[in-house]
Order: C-alpha cells, then structure tokens, then sequence
C-alpha cells in the first residue's frame, strides 16, 4: 500500500550536508538563509508515463468561440474580424459556449469590472478547447469544458486569474460566490503547452484528473495550481488571493505533471493528485518549479500525491 507523500519545501543550511538543502516547512533552520540558485532532490522513483492527449487539427487561424449565451450576470459579446471582445458588467457572470477554440491569429479579451471580477465559461461541446492564440483579461476567467482543454505551443494568456478545468460548477453556485469545482465523471485533461501568465498577485489552477504542462506557467507573486480529484476547492484570502487548494480524492486515476517551467516569484507551487484506495495518484516535475522569495522567507511549493516523483528542480530560494 503506497502511503501519501506531502512535500511542502523551504531552504535550510545542513550541517552534515555542509549545503543549503531543500527540505519539509516543518524543519528547522539553522543559521541565516542565503540565496540559492538551484535545488534538485529526488523524492521516490517510478516509471515516467509517456506522451500527451491526441489533439484534434487545430483551429482556423481566424477561428472564434461560437455560439455564447449570457446564461447569468450581465455581459456583452461582440466581434470585429479576429478579434472577440466580452465586456463584463456584473461582478459575475456565466457565459455558455457551443464551442470555445481560438485560432492562431485569433484572440479573445474579457473587459471586467475589476481584478475581482469573474466570467465563467461553459463549453458545452464533445471535443476539447483548443487556445492557439490569444486570451486575456483584467480580471478571473473560468474556462470549463468537461472534454478537455488545451493550450498549443503559440498561445498567449494574460489574465487577472484563470481556472482551465474539465470539472463543473453551476450557475447557481458560481454566482452565489462558489470556488468549488466538482469531476461530475469527467475524464478530460488539461494540457499547457504555450504561456500563461497572470498579472501580479494572480493565479492559475489547472484542474482535471490529467494536469500536464509542458509549457510556461508565470504568476508573479501570486499562486500555481496544478491538482486532480473528485472535487476541488479554490481557498482565497481576505486579499482575493489564493492561498490554498482542497482536494478530495474520486475514483479514478490522477496525474499532476510538470515537464517545463513553473514560476510563481515570491509566491506559491501547488501540485496535488488525489485517489481513492489503491488507484494511483501521481505527481511528477522533470521541469523547473520556482517559488522565489523577495524576502528572507522564500516562496513554498507543494507535492502531494500516493507517488511524488522529482527529477527536475526546484528553487524557493531568497535574496538573503
């Protein structure tokens, strides 16, 4: 029986390693903390899974979400050539979607009423979303499309915050103020293989039974999180910022991966798979995680899965 592995990493100076090591929140410290440019630790050993979701063509370089319906809240939708602008006027909104794919010429630009503002997107179609262009907000984005999503090498995301998920939420719930995302027998993945960035003290959450990034994922003092389960629950602070995730685990196998760069300065990695019994859930970097911290503290990432495995670096190192 393979027991739950949770990783919550800080830099610490090891007499008998006579190094600056990466180890638990929870240990000690001792002397002052210095900067560190590369941690690399690896915490147990398992077979790497291999390849990708099987990605349909992509998209017309011009191609456009289609048919959006204002289902709650007060939003406008309105196109001028390759360009798709929605203008929020509630502080909530849900927009349902016959198809949301953007081609690579293409781009889609939520105007919102603040940081704080939230447009949930509801793909109501049996293929994946595919973004090969533009995305962008001021505000949160909730993308859901229980068939997947996928973000090509290309595509460009910058928003206030952003939820790509193949999990659901209701009307009723997001606009009653909801950040509780349930599988609902979904089997879709969420894969990242362009640039997502988010504006200062932002978030990404990448939630589905397969989270993938191969890719760039950026968000500048703010949070990273890559999670599968039955049921997953964005915690935000007093600031709006996210500060936590809660996972129950579901009946099915879960994987959590990072083959590329994950960057949260002075912020906050998450990696987090859940499974009942003895399915498995895996949480994998090849990559490079970065939580740097502006401050002696340093940034905080975390592992959590049945199995963890780190061949890749991370880095939550400090200036002093």
């Amino acid at each position: 029986m393979k027991s739950s592995l949770n990783r919550i990493f800080k830099v610490i100076w090891s007499k008998v390693q006579m190094a600056w090591v990466a180890v638990s929140e929870a240990a000690t410290a001792h002397g002052k903390q210095q900067s560190m440019t590369r941690i690399a630790r690896t915490i147990t050993t398992v077979a790497m899974l291999s390849g990708g979701a099987a990605i349909a063509a992509p998209p017309a370089p011009n191609q456009l979400p289609t048919g959006g319906q204002v289902a709650a809240g007060i939003a406008a939708i309105g196109t001028n050539g390759n360009t798709m602008t929605v203008t929020q006027i509630s502080d909530r909104a849900a927009i349902n979607w016959n198809t949301f794919d953007i081609g690579s010429q293409a781009a889609v630009n939520f105007v919102q009423p603040s940081a704080n503002a939230v447009a949930l997107n509801r793909v109501n179609s049996p293929n994946p979303s595919q973004i090969y262009g533009q995305l962008s907000s001021n505000g949160q984005v909730y993308l859901i499309n229980a068939a997947g999503v996928y973000f090509a090498p290309g595509a460009q995301v910058n928003v206030g915050g952003i939820v790509a998920t193949t999990m659901q939420m209701s009307d009723a719930a997001f606009m009653a103020g909801s950040t509780t995302f349930e599988r609902n027998g979904a089997t879709g993945k969420v894969i990242n293989e362009g640039s997502i960035q988010t504006r200062l003290n932002g978030y990404i959450a990448m939630l589905a039974p397969e989270v993938r990034n191969s890719g760039l994922l950026l968000a500048q003092s703010g949070t990273v999180a890559m999670a599968g389960g039955e049921s997953i629950t964005l915690n935000f602070g007093i600031s709006s910022k996210l500060e936590s995730i809660t996972v129950t685990a579901g009946q099915l196998d879960t994987l959590v991966e990072n083959r590329t760069a994950i960057k949260a300065p002075n912020g906050l990695v998450i990696l987090s798979a859940r499974a009942a019994n003895q399915l498995a859930a895996s949480v994998i970097n090849s990559g490079t995680i970065e939580a740097k911290g502006a401050s002696q503290q340093g940034g905080r990432i975390l592992l959590e899965g049945s199995t963890v495995t780190n061949t890749g670096t991370l880095d939550v190192s400090s200036p002093h």
